[in-house]
């Protein structure tokens, strides 16, 4: 095409820059307390509430229906009494594997003494958990 320009357009923007009209400032004092839409709420704010406000009815839905599925499987909580007794046989069997487990050998030179060891861990850490469980104060069981 060939087409060459002898315009300076650094010089021409300088110009027309110059020589513009300047911008009217905008009104800077705006009283925002005669607006029409003052003290009222946002739409989009109402838009949000009604979502969460769904949302929420969606969870409690959910839940009455988990609830619901719990009672129809049996489950049902303990009574205080229960839960305490099972508490006190729980600490006198943890009594007794802990006792057991000190009667131990300190070296483990065999197989056998090594898996006895590590049998009484194990079930020391698993009473102890299930005392952790025990000490709620509502405990839920399934009824088979």
């Amino acid at each position: 095409m060939g087409l060459v320009t002898s315009k300076n357009f650094i010089t021409a923007n300088a110009v027309e820059n110059i020589l513009a009209v300047p911008k009217k400032p905008m009104d800077k004092n705006v009283d925002y307390l005669n607006k029409p839409d003052y003290g009222k709420v946002p739409e989009y704010l109402d838009r949000v509430k009604s979502e969460i406000q769904e949302e929420y009815q969606y969870i409690k839905t959910m839940q009455d229906a988990r609830l619901a599925e719990e009672n129809d499987n049996g489950v049902r909580a303990l009574s205080e009494d229960e839960r305490l007794e099972l508490l006190d046989k729980l600490k006198q069997k943890w009594e007794k594997t802990n006792k057991e487990y000190q009667v131990l050998s300190f070296t483990l030179d065999t197989a056998p003494k090594k898996a006895r060891k590590e049998r009484y861990e194990a079930e020391l850490s698993q009473i102890e958990k299930d005392i952790e469980v025990m000490s709620r104060k509502n405990v839920f069981v399934a009824e088979y």
